[in-house]
């Protein structure tokens, strides 16, 4: 999967200015009822996680730890915890005594593995909202995502499905990631994936595109497509 995000820089940038943007670090938990917490040391901003789990600015504003879940009937939620400290938090998952933090990886889950060799790539037409006329047009000139061979790490990681060192990952739950791509610590332009994988030959997901241009409403773009181990 490439991005051609300098393009679509040149195509819908021409007049935005990048501002520099200083973020303390959040904290983020996943926690599991009867077992208690674990913290991570992550790459993101709050910022940044505000951007890929859809809080419309308010973890951003609100802060809190980043907490999520597993209860009792499998049921898997994230929520900002405002009212506990990490300790706290941990007891309140049953954890005892102080909380782990741990270094940041791909493999907090059990996930599938999915298979090394062809994939072939479909996604499907552009959903589009207030952006410059033509975009569409312009998009349909850029291979987004693309159709290769696809050696993948054991156990699995997401990030050889995108091609950019800038691109961050995180594991929400089995089988389940999000990452953020942005190539400068403006969120002029963000890029969202969702990314699911169904099968060891099955992977889904969405793309979303957010351009912010000044004196202009928010351009959105998602687009959802589908890999197919041949």
């Amino acid at each position: 999967m490439k991005t051609n995000t300098l393009l679509l820089i040149l195509l819908l940038n021409p007049a935005s200015q990048m501002f520099a943007q200083v973020n303390e670090k959040p904290k983020v938990a996943f926690c599991e009822f009867g077992k208690g917490c674990v913290f991570y040391d992550h790459p993101f901003t709050y910022k940044q996680l505000d951007a890929m789990f859809n809080y419309l600015g308010n973890y951003e504003a609100k802060k809190g730890i980043l907490t999520f879940s597993l209860e009792s009937d499998g049921t898997r939620t994230n929520y900002p915890d405002r009212k506990r400290d990490p300790k706290e938090l941990h007891k309140l998952f049953g954890g005892k005594g102080d909380p782990l933090f741990v270094p940041w990886s791909m493999f907090i889950h059990q996930n599938i593995q999915p298979e090394d060799g062809r994939w072939t790539v479909q996604n499907e037409k552009p959903q589009i909202g207030n952006c410059p006329k033509g975009i569409e047009t312009q998009l349909d000139k850029i291979k987004i995502i693309e159709s290769g061979n696809k050696v993948f790490d054991k156990p699995f990681s997401p990030v050889p499905l995108l091609d950019a060192k800038e691109a961050k990952w995180f594991p929400v739950e089995s089988n389940v990631y999000k990452c953020i791509l942005q190539l400068t610590e403006s969120d002029v332009i963000t890029t969202v994936y969702d990314v699911r994988v169904v099968s060891p030959k099955n992977i889904e997901g969405t793309m979303n595109y957010t351009f912010k241009i000044t004196n202009l409403p928010v351009c959105r773009i998602k687009v959802n497509f589908k890999y197919t181990k041949n």
